[in-house]
């Protein structure tokens, strides 16, 4: 274990008395003073915002005099958008140009106005408000040195490879009030001082040393703060299972054969963090829980028992485990596609139901006063269900008629299945960002919350056995919802471009160009009509690259290619691009299949395989790149599909495919089936005959 950094950190309080940081080394443990500021330069206490004012002023001449660039960790998404436009008032530095030119390509949102309006000064902000595309741009032109000074959300610390010189912090952070589950501020904590200051001089930025920065106001704050932060003492962790869903994990442990019995999960279970630092000392109390919560699980029909005790998961535990919903988010759909389901259904039925779930309640809406005091979400719900609540479906009635009335998490619920019946409709997304009072960015994440609750009502179609074009359906839908597009955009959004959004892909498809044949059948000056022109430029190649590798003979040649396409599709040996698979005739060879209509479903050797939705892509992903193996920034933006993650979750999901391989033909076996290419990627040791993709 590596417990020294390549790159020295220093840790430390700025004074803003006197204009000095004392730090403290990581490393070394010595201490130290460097001044960064004068003091009358530093003097912000009078300010009506100090700590805004402190770390604006001190971001700026770290960036300005000294060169540097600078990462600021603000507590709040409008704490972020407010300090970086102080900064960009008050900054001298030369604007971001490519950033501004790249921006031109992204869809016209107020986000974007913002981030304009910023970068003109070299300084820009990052939250969860922005959308997929204006994240990657912002995180790209910052790692080229085009924005000097970053002002972002604690999300950036976790799981974002950014780094800078000098890391600045507020003293406070958001938290979840435990009484209300509301957010509000509280002080920093160590945890997180240590975390977000940890971005600072990364190996290999040529940097010497970093700084990780607090600011104070004067000297009796520096002094308690230090005491405070330049310690080795961290705050201890929370035993995370204490409040988790149980009934979902012991569903989760049954499901993947991990535990299949009461006392297995006990044991398992008391073995975890959890379960020695809290529940170990009251081991009786704590099988009570478990008794419980497998009642539950039994009761919901997660889990069903089996001879001599054992625990098996039925169909729909499955899904719930595959999936990785809450055990109440499951039943609630669960009932929806039992009792209110049907091949004709309304789009808003099930986005409605997927609304009321918990983990659909997890992602934060607001509510204006206005928004509460109106009726009109539920006009708009019972308009587009078609009917008075008396006519719906228990499901249905049951959140539209509630005893006692709408709460504000009801009206929330409802607020969301309006927005998302928007979001894969015709109107811009400004017009979006301005009804619904959220950013594009906010309204894109709720998509992708709604995708993924889709996804999971669709996989409960061929569990209850019902009708194969119910699960197509909500398939399709939730791909809508992910792009934000009506069903014509479907095409267009599959070829996966970055600065694709919804407006462009929109004005594309009103114009005629409403697949890749129309596109690639199109020069982009054509297109240049519609959207800029070198996004047009963009499309137009990728399209024309996916018609060429689909017109590609594969192993089978032109004139014993089937006649007519089958449901089931063997590997070419030319390297297909995402989303595109070549009609053959089924290999009877076939060791390794994979079907991409069911969920999460593909088999070795005749036996089921046990994937998550991420290790399914990935497997897919794999299968598709053949012989030459897959690249990791291939694999990162295909199994991903544009969401930013660290490396590591490359060989986190290879390992799982791994176990899923050797529960069939055993782990040393497994191992040889994917081979590790350092500095390049995965390659899926199957010869291409072994191989079959059935879509």
């Amino acid at each position: 274990v590596f417990r020294d950094r390549p790159i020295e950190l220093r840790e430390g309080i700025f004074n803003g008395g006197d204009g000095v940081f004392y730090y403290r080394c990581f490393n070394s443990g010595e201490e130290g003073e460097e001044p960064l500021l004068a003091p009358a330069a530093a003097r912000v206490v009078e300010s009506p915002q100090p700590d805004r004012e402190a770390i604006v002023t001190l971001a700026l001449e770290l960036a300005a005099r000294h060169g540097e660039q600078v990462l600021v960790f603000a507590p709040t998404r409008a704490m972020t958008r407010d300090w970086a436009a102080q900064a960009a008032r008050l900054s001298l530095l030369p604007a971001a140009g490519a950033a501004l030119e790249q921006l031109t390509l992204t869809e016209e949102s107020h986000s974007r106005e913002l981030l304009e309006s910023c970068l003109r000064a070299a300084v820009a902000f990052h939250n969860s408000d922005l959308s997929p595309e204006l994240r990657r741009l912002i995180e790209d032109q910052y790692n080229a040195g085009a924005i000097r000074i970053l002002f972002s959300t604690s999300t950036l610390a976790q799981g974002v490879n950014l780094t800078a010189r000098s890391v600045i912090q507020s003293a406070q952070m958001v938290a979840t009030e435990a009484w209300t589950g509301g957010a509000h501020l509280v002080p920093l904590s160590l945890q997180r001082f240590k975390n977000q200051g940890g971005r600072a001089a990364r190996y290999g930025h040529g940097a010497p040393f970093g700084r990780s920065i607090l600011p104070a106001r004067a000297a009796a704050e520096a002094e308690r703060l230090r005491a405070e932060f330049l310690r080795d003492e961290f705050e201890p962790l929370a035993p995370p299972l204490l409040s988790a869903d149980l009934e979902a994990i012991v569903t989760d442990l049954a499901a993947a054969h991990i535990c299949r019995t009461r006392d297995e999960l006990i044991e398992f279970l008391s073995h975890t963090y959890s379960g020695l630092t809290a529940w170990s000392p009251h081991l009786d109390e704590f099988a009570m829980k478990v008794d419980e919560a497998l009642a539950e699980a039994i009761e919901d029909e997660f889990l069903r028992t089996e001879p001599r005790g054992r625990l098996a998961a039925t169909g729909l535990g499955t899904v719930l485990a595959s999936h990785g919903v809450q055990s109440r988010t499951a039943a609630r759909l669960s009932q929806w596609i039992r009792e209110a389901a049907d091949p004709d259904f309304v789009e808003m039925s099930p986005l409605l139901a997927a609304a009321f779930t918990p983990d659909a309640r997890d992602f934060p809406v607001w509510l204006s006063d206005a928004e509460r005091r109106s009726p009109a979400y539920i006009e708009e719900v019972l308009d587009a269900l078609g009917g008075g609540v008396g006519d719906l479906p228990e499901p249905l009635r049951a959140v539209l008629d509630p005893p006692g009335g709408f709460t504000p998490e009801d009206l929330a619920s409802l607020k969301m299945a309006v927005a998302m019946k928007e979001w894969i409709g015709p109107r811009d997304t400004r017009d979006l960002e301005e009804r619904f009072r959220m950013f594009s960015g906010s309204l894109a994440g709720l998509g992708a919350q709604f995708n993924w609750l889709i996804q999971t009502t669709a996989a409960l179609a061929p569990v209850f056995g019902l009708d194969a074009r119910l699960g197509r359906r909500l398939e399709n839908l939730a791909e809508r919802l992910g792009w934000g597009v009506e069903e014509s955009g479907l095409p267009l959004a599959r070829l996966r471009i970055d600065s694709l959004g919804r407006g462009a892909i929109r004005a594309l498809v009103s114009a005629g160009f409403d697949t890749p044949e129309a596109v690639a059948g199109a020069d982009a000056q054509t297109l240049a009509r519609h959207v800029p022109l070198r996004l047009a430029e963009a499309v137009v190649a990728e399209a024309r690259r996916r018609l060429e590798w689909r017109d590609t003979p594969g192993p089978v040649a032109a004139s014993e290619a089937p006649s007519e396409a089958t449901e089931s599709t063997t590997l070419p040996r030319s390297t297909p691009p995402p989303g595109f698979l070549q009609s053959t005739a089924p290999s009877p060879q076939a060791r390794l299949i994979i079907d991409l209509q069911g969920v999460c479903a593909a088999s070795l050797d005749g036996k089921p395989l046990a994937l998550t939705p991420l290790t399914h892509r990935l497997l897919a992903t794999l299968a598709r790149a053949g012989e030459r193996g897959a690249g990791n920034d291939e694999i990162l933006r295909e199994v991903w599909q544009g969401v930013r993650v660290e490396r590591q979750q490359i060989t986190l999901h290879k390992l799982r495919l791994l176990k899923a391989f050797g529960e069939v033909v055993g782990p040393r076996a497994a191992q040889r089936l994917i081979e590790t290419r350092k500095g390049f990627g995965l390659i899926l040791r199957l010869r291409p005959e072994e191989i079959e993709i059935r879509t």
